[in-house]
């Protein structure tokens, strides 16, 4: 039978829920989080999934008929706890799992959907309409999504197992190949990662993430940049101005020399770059799902996604700042996982990170940096400015080496990154990790200084 081809009979099938979860331990993980009372109407059935919810969340296990009964102190509540469990005994529990999964997603997000037009309603009248919040609340009912996979059988798909490890994971490289070494060739190409850069106010955080969507662009990939600091047009310029090297303050007096460049790369590869701006804390990660979403249906399957900046997302829930940035981060790297693409965004360091951010200076969050599978660090030492040197180190890394750090060349007239390929950019990395290197670089360079006899 297919998904949805047959109505799901509510009252009655919050029966099968309930005793499901009462016998099916691996059911019962499933949908934990929508065991909720306002979900069931049958009181009985209230009372199950209730005793039921807390047990699990506390011994990671379902209770006994024994245990549930210890709970129920009142005469009231025993009597109608064995009556609803005999109703139970009606009811086939060897179900078709497929079907069982189908059909329990379809029943709660009905019910997701019923409670949060009464929830709607209920701050209308109160004069308390937050629209962004009910679409955010309609699009996590629409989206509810149980897990029906069991995962991956280490022995007994030892095949398919030794066929992924032989092959050579597909990436995107960044363009920077110290960065590309160090991730083990590029950004992961079919996502499930989140890339940062940790950096001061005015560093160039914003430049980094601009040149990471040009470079993305240029290699004909479909790419998503969404500004929440800046307008689409200013970065329109940025990018325009990194891309045609002409210099950002000069492009208002070349516009004929940049319609050249836009002809030219126009006829002789085909690129995406859509850039889309939100303001500062208007939009959670379910709204920039639903744009993905939007996208997605119009043709337009985007193949990275580059936020500028994550701490200016909204935070969909969270009584803190340390929560709030978690939670969004967490939420971030989902999509990486939802959309199959790679996500890169960028966080503030606090006053202590001016120098030299590390994963204790984050401003926002310590738990985005946790959240996050790469965070470079970007940083300026004195003079680096006057120079126009950037420095990058690796603070986190789960697809790598965390230490080193490099030197790049920044142009400020047409904000151009590009890396220190001599090797005084190479040596600057002997704080950060790789001494036996950077020993033979520096005896290599001692050689070179010495007069030839």
């Amino acid at each position: 039978m297919k998904k949805n081809s047959l109505q799901v009979n509510s009252d009655f099938f919050e029966n099968i829920v309930a005793c499901q979860c009462l016998t099916n331990a691996y059911y019962t993980s499933l949908v934990l989080d929508h065991l909720s009372p306002e979900n069931f109407k049958n009181p009985g059935n209230k009372l199950v999934v209730g005793i039921i919810k807390d047990f699990y969340v506390k011994r990671k296990a379902l209770p006994t008929i024994t245990e549930i009964k210890t709970y129920l102190s009142k005469e009231e509540d025993l009597k109608l706890f064995k009556d609803t469990v005999t109703t139970y005994k009606q009811y086939d529990t060897a179900l078709n799992m497929d079907e069982l999964i189908a059909n329990t997603e379809q029943f709660f997000k009905e019910k997701a959907v019923y409670n949060t037009v009464l929830k709607i309603v209920d701050d209308v009248s109160k004069e308390k309409a937050d629209y962004p919040k009910f679409l955010s609340l309609f699009e996590k009912a629409c989206n509810i999504s149980l897990v029906s996979d069991i995962g991956l059988d280490f022995f007994g798909e030892y095949e398919k197992i030794i066929t992924e490890l032989g092959t050579k994971s597909e990436t995107i490289p960044t363009g920077w190949n110290f960065i590309d070494e160090k991730i083990g060739g590029g950004l992961m190409k079919n996502g499930r990662a989140l890339y940062l850069f940790l950096g001061p106010t005015n560093v160039g955080k914003s430049i980094f993430l601009g040149n990471v969507a040009a470079n993305m662009a240029n290699r004909g990939l479909t790419t998503v940049l969404i500004s929440l600091e800046m307008p689409e047009m200013m970065y329109a310029k940025r990018i325009s101005s990194h891309l045609s090297k002409i210099p950002i303050n000069n492009i208002q007096d070349q516009i004929s020399s940049l319609d050249a460049y836009f002809k030219d790369v126009s006829e002789s590869k085909k690129r995406k770059l859509i850039i889309k701006e939100f303001p500062p804390k208007s939009i959670a990660v379910a709204g920039i799902k639903a744009y993905l979403e939007s996208l997605v249906k119009s043709g337009i399957k985007p193949d990275i996604l580059v936020i500028d900046y994550l701490g200016l997302i909204k935070a969909s829930q969270g009584e803190n700042s340390y929560e709030q940035g978690k939670v969004a981060a967490e939420e971030l790297r989902a999509l990486s996982y939802f959309f199959n693409m790679p996500v890169v965004s960028a966080i503030q360091t606090n006053r202590e990170g001016m120098e030299k951010p590390s994963l204790d200076t984050v401003s926002e969050s310590l738990g985005v940096a946790f959240t996050a599978d790469v965070v470079w660090s970007i940083y300026q030492e004195e003079g680096d400015q006057e120079l126009g040197v950037i420095k990058v180190g690796g603070i986190k890394n789960r697809l790598g080496p965390k230490h080193g750090a490099t030197e790049m060349r920044i142009d400020y007239t047409t904000l151009s990154l590009t890396e220190n390929t001599d090797l005084s950019g190479v040596i600057n990395k002997k704080s950060h990790g790789g001494l036996d290197e950077l020993e033979e670089l520096e005896n290599k360079l001692e050689k070179i200084k010495q007069p030839v006899k």
